[in-house]
């Protein structure tokens, strides 16, 4: 399991270590969870993390997947296609995600390539990655009295990145 936070989120999306314990520990209770022999747990504070901006030159679409920027990405990348489940927390900034936590997602890039194919109305890139194993969580929390009418653009903007097994909070 990989908990990709920012954690300077309401309170929800903090980095209360209890909290992640209590995931950690969660995760790894076999009790619970009998078709898996262990389970890992690795906390990402985003912010912590080089990440440069996508420029868009798809150099990664034509050297097998390298980036022109030599930064945390390459690794954390990696992180994420080895995990089950990835648990995205963090506020809601101007009704979507954080630059932080955007930079991160622009920087999947090599991941597709450039092929595309049409899936019911829209198209997408096409890649040599399954994502479909990978069950993601997004949890994000607000000072707005209600999500109603606040959290549209996120939730389709995670449903186009993320078309598959995923749960919002």
């Amino acid at each position: 399991m990989l908990c990709i936070v920012d954690p300077f989120s309401a309170p929800i999306a903090k980095p209360d270590p209890g909290l992640w314990d209590e995931v950690g520990e969660d995760a790894r209770d076999d009790s619970k969870h009998d078709d898996y022999a262990e389970h890992e747990v690795e906390y990402v504070d985003i912010m912590k993390q080089h990440i440069e901006f996508c420029t868009g030159c798809f150099a990664c679409k034509k050297n097998g997947g390298n980036c022109i920027h030599d930064d945390d990405m390459a690794a954390l990348l990696q992180k994420y296609l080895n995990a089950d489940v990835t648990i995205f927390s963090f506020p809601l900034y101007c009704y979507g995600i954080p630059a932080p936590l955007k930079a991160f997602f622009d920087r999947t890039m090599p991941l597709s390539t450039m092929a595309m194919q049409k899936v019911g109305d829209r198209y997408e890139h096409t890649g040599p990655v399954d994502f479909s194993r990978i069950h993601t969580v997004v949890i994000s929390g607000c000072g707005f009295p209600s999500a109603t009418n606040n959290y549209e653009p996120l939730r389709r903007e995670f449903e186009l990145m993320i078309p598959h097994d995923l749960f919002m909070l």
